[in-house]
């Protein structure tokens, strides 16, 4: 595998929160949809009440609700999203394998045609690796899940490994995804072509010498997050990600 160049992401400004949380609280998103915005609500009520969410690595049930929001909100007439969770695990078990890390599990965000996700909630193994003639019109976003600090710390070849499959796979050209440990959010985008006149992927991260590695968002934040996966899985095939914008400093190459 050829080594990707890196360069560094931030959010785009000190409203960008804000304007992400805005985007997480619109209540007409998905208002007739199976779970609209006072439903979602109130089944976050419920988890923080009854299901670890605060604080010591708090449960994943808030995450999964996270992503069928999604579900709702993005899905339309002419794309439907699909959630795959732990599709390292399953993938693994599949083949009689190990999950690729062990503290660290990969979520797969897909949109695509009602066609393509019929097929993948029935038999998402078989769908994604076999062939298929609506493989090239999937959009990809991934959320790698860290259960340890040291996961989330060593997650980002991992990742970008991942990345890099499934925009083969799918032959696009961009990515996006998250890896997430307790509160902690770190945001990063692919581009397989990469910088003009280098025969090498380009990897954007969040970081810099001096600057915020990651965005911490609690429980209480619920809105911002939600706002800021909508905006990745929205973008999964774009150059860009609404709320961050990238910096051309400490260019590198990622090991």
């Amino acid at each position: 595998m050829i080594l990707p160049r890196f360069r560094w992401i931030e959010l785009r400004d000190a409203q960008a929160l804000d304007c992400a949380n805005e985007r997480g609280s619109r209540p007409g998103d998905g208002a007739n949809s199976a779970m609209p915005k006072h439903v979602f609500d109130a089944l976050v009520n419920h988890l923080r009440g009854h299901v670890p969410t605060e604080y010591d690595n708090p449960s994943p049930m808030l995450l999964n609700v996270i992503m069928l929001r999604i579900t709702c909100i993005l899905s339309n007439p002419e794309e439907t999203v699909v959630l795959v969770p732990e599709w390292s695990i399953i993938n693994a078990a599949a083949w009689g394998e190990k999950p690729p890390m062990c503290d660290v599990v990969h979520h797969l965000v897909i949109r695509g045609s009602e066609r393509a996700a019929v097929s993948i909630t029935f038999s998402p193994i078989s769908t994604l690796q076999g062939n298929n003639d609506f493989m090239d019109k999937l959009h990809m976003a991934h959320i790698f899940e860290a259960k340890t600090m040291p996961g989330f710390e060593d997650a980002l070849p991992y990742a970008v490994k991942q990345m890099a499959y499934w925009c083969k796979m799918t032959g696009r050209r961009y990515s996006k995804a998250a890896i997430y440990f307790d509160f902690k959010w770190r945001f990063l985008t692919y581009d397989a072509v990469g910088l003009p006149g280098e025969d090498r992927p380009l990897v954007r991260i969040m970081g810099g010498m001096g600057r915020p590695w990651y965005v911490l968002l609690t429980a209480q934040d619920i809105d911002a997050t939600l706002g800021l996966l909508l905006d990745m899985v929205e973008n999964a095939s774009e150059e860009n990600l609404q709320f961050f914008r990238p910096r051309d400093d400490l260019i590198g190459l990622l090991n």
